[in-house]
């Protein structure tokens, strides 16, 4: 981490976010008012670029939900969008984020769903995964071989099933 690098925790009872530039002190942002449940998982974004080191995603909330954040963890905006919230069986687990196209990856209890628009519309983004594209995904990994004229490629992690591997790119 450079110099500036944010740090993000999850407090007690899974409702605070704390952060810290490295080498600072703690501070408490308390459950973030838009969380109407406990916090699952945060992520920050995976550039070390100046214009990206406050952001990250907050996965959390009953119905679940996706906030994100860009000024260190102050202020939230819910991008859960049409995300199928009202189903009980559907909680998000993991999300990744293509740096280049800030395109985001969804892992959920119920297949994985992928954003081009910041979370204005998610789309089930399950093909060949097994159990028909509803099962339940714990993580995500991504590899960018872009650069080498590879792809951008997402890897889940799927309970009872192995490892999924698609490029990031298909729709």
């Amino acid at each position: 981490m450079g110099s500036g690098s944010i740090v993000y925790a999850i407090g007690q009872a899974r409702k605070n976010v704390y952060t810290s530039v490295v080498g600072s002190a703690w501070l408490n942002h308390q459950t973030p008012p838009l969380l109407k449940g406990t916090i699952t998982r945060i992520v920050t974004h995976p550039s070390s670029a100046p214009s990206t080191l406050m952001t990250a995603w907050l996965l959390g909330g009953y119905p679940a939900q996706v906030l994100y954040t860009t000024d260190g963890g102050s202020n939230w905006t819910d991008i859960t969008g049409d995300l199928p919230t009202r189903d009980a069986n559907f909680g998000p687990t993991d999300i990744v984020i293509d740096p280049v196209t800030t395109w985001l990856y969804l892992a959920t209890t119920s297949g994985v769903y992928k954003t081009t628009n910041n979370g204005n519309n998610w789309t089930l983004w399950s093909s060949r995964l097994p159990g028909g594209g509803t099962q339940a995904v714990m993580t995500l990994r991504t590899v960018d071989q872009r650069s080498a004229g590879g792809n951008f490629n997402v890897y889940a992690g799927i309970w009872g099933s192995g490892i999924w591997l698609r490029n990031g790119a298909e729709n």
